[in-house]
């Protein structure tokens, strides 16, 4: 099976930053959708983790399983019932000038109107030192029948100039 890929919208946070950047009037046309994004956030906390709204709902029907390390320490914490998507890293200011973190978050059939949307989650903070590096990953679950249309991502403090999300629409094609 053939998978094309078409990029549905792309932004790139100016200078001053921003406090979130939404994806909306996501087209149904496609049957998965990607994000991929280089991130840095104003928090004065080190390796700090961003969210994902999805639809606009803030309501207490996200829930997933995270597994994440730090330094060297390891740990996987679950989440249920969570007002937001699972938790994404990103590197704050504090962390240096010009250190962004990676991510890219993959949903499958999220125009689907009879089945719960499921979604995976890779990130690196960007930051690798035996210390003070992150790694993160995620499977989460949104409880809700409706198809997606919408994705917001929300940091911890602002996004920071330079950060950047691209949205992809992929077709399975046989």
């Amino acid at each position: 099976m053939a998978n094309t890929w078409t990029k549905i919208a792309s932004t790139t946070v100016g200078s001053g930053g921003i406090g979130s950047v939404t994806f909306s009037s996501i087209p149904s046309t496609y049957t998965d959708l990607c994000i991929i994004g280089s991130a840095r956030m104003s928090s004065v906390f080190n390796n700090v983790e961003f969210y994902m709204i999805i639809n606009g709902d803030g309501s207490t029907l996200y829930s997933g399983t995270i597994l994440q390390g730090f330094g060297t320490t390891v740990n996987s914490p679950r989440t249920s019932n969570t007002t937001y998507a699972n938790n994404f890293n990103a590197p704050a200011a504090t962390n240096g000038i010009g250190i962004f973190g990676n991510m890219t978050m993959y949903m499958p059939n999220y125009a689907n109107t009879s089945t719960f949307k499921s979604y995976v989650v890779d990130s690196v903070s960007g930051i690798m030192t035996t210390t003070n590096n992150s790694l993160l990953l995620s499977a989460g679950l949104y409880r809700s029948t409706a198809a997606v249309n919408s994705l917001q991502m929300l940091p911890t403090g602002n996004w920071l100039q330079y950060t950047s999300f691209t949205l992809y629409g992929i077709k399975n094609i046989a």
